[in-house]
């Protein structure tokens, strides 16, 4: 049976945020937890490589973000999707953050599609666009429904091949490191607002009670959850 997350950090809900290596998932760990957490790394050779996970707040609910290596990288596919699959059975996956770039095709159907074979259907699903910080429109959002320009052949937008693998919900933002973006002004305000809509669309899909993990409990389990308690604390 689910349990209402708090501030402890006991119960977290937990979010799983994957991509393409190269794409920014640290970069987002890194947005949504408010400070640099999570390594990363503008050399794509050079990004995350362990499965980690990070202790996040928003508006006084507790989350768990699960840092994945890049798919397509120095990781198998399969040991990726195995090591979710364990998250999963371990603690329950509540919201599944699936990062694209805005500006080249970094989508991986096969792989979304395995990771919706893994994580139940129940659990929603958002993708979300990175590498924003310099598009041309007025507003980030409108990368989503905008026709691509440069050697496009087709009249559909840049979200419609998106919105065929059925995800709950999408965002377009920039993950550009804060550093990166102090000096300027637009650069600084397109993060600042990156970091709003995302931590709106996560406290959207996460309400009531946090999902279970679909396997039994373990004595490492136990111990996992008890090291959570002393971050926080």
């Amino acid at each position: 049976m689910g349990m209402l997350p708090d501030r402890t950090g006991c119960n977290p809900y937990v979010i799983v945020v994957v991509g393409r290596t190269g794409v920014g998932v640290s970069s987002l760990v890194n947005l949504i937890a408010g400070r640099t957490v999570a390594p990363h790394f503008p050399d794509a050779s050079q990004c995350t490589r362990r499965i980690r996970a990070y202790p996040a707040e928003i508006k006084g609910t507790s989350y768990l973000l699960y840092d994945i290596p890049g798919f397509d990288g120095k990781v198998s596919t399969e040991r990726l999707v195995n090591a979710i699959r364990t998250v999963e059975r371990r603690r329950g996956v509540d919201l599944l953050l699936y990062c694209v770039r805005g500006k080249r095709n970094t989508f991986m159907p096969k792989t979304y599609r395995e990771l919706r074979q893994t994580i139940p259907r129940v659990v929603p699903s958002v993708v979300v666009v990175t590498g924003l910080e310099r598009y041309g429109g007025s507003e980030m959002v409108e990368w989503w429904s905008a026709i691509p320009r440069e050697g496009a052949t087709t009249t559909q937008s840049n979200g419609s091949h998106l919105e065929e693998l059925l995800f709950e919900d999408h965002v377009c933002v920039t993950t550009l490191p804060e550093l990166d973006a102090v000096a300027d002004g637009a650069l600084r305000e397109r993060r600042d607002l990156s970091a709003v809509e995302v931590k709106r669309i996560i406290s959207h899909h996460c309400e009531g009670l946090k999902r279970p993990g679909s396997g039994r409990p373990t004595a490492w389990d136990f111990l996992e959850v008890l090291a959570e308690w002393f971050k926080w604390h």
